[in-house]
């Protein structure tokens, strides 16, 4: 949902006049930020290990085809 907020509202598209370039706020407790941390991440980079690669099912040998 963070994603979807930001990128709806311009906030994180190169050159659209809501994207003054200041990064967003998020506000809460230590614990909820992290997540949203985490999601954001995973959500823009995906899986980002060869195991976690291959515990999502795919096999080793493709899962190194990937340049992980």
């Amino acid at each position: 949902m963070t994603l979807q907020m930001l990128y709806k509202q311009g906030l994180i598209l190169p050159n659209h006049s809501n994207n003054t370039g200041q990064k967003p706020l998020i506000i809460g407790l230590a614990e909820q930020i992290n997540v949203q941390l985490q999601y954001i991440y995973r959500g823009t980079y995906g899986l980002v290990s060869k195991e976690e690669i291959e515990g999502a099912g795919v096999g080793s040998q493709e899962a190194a085809a990937k340049g992980i």
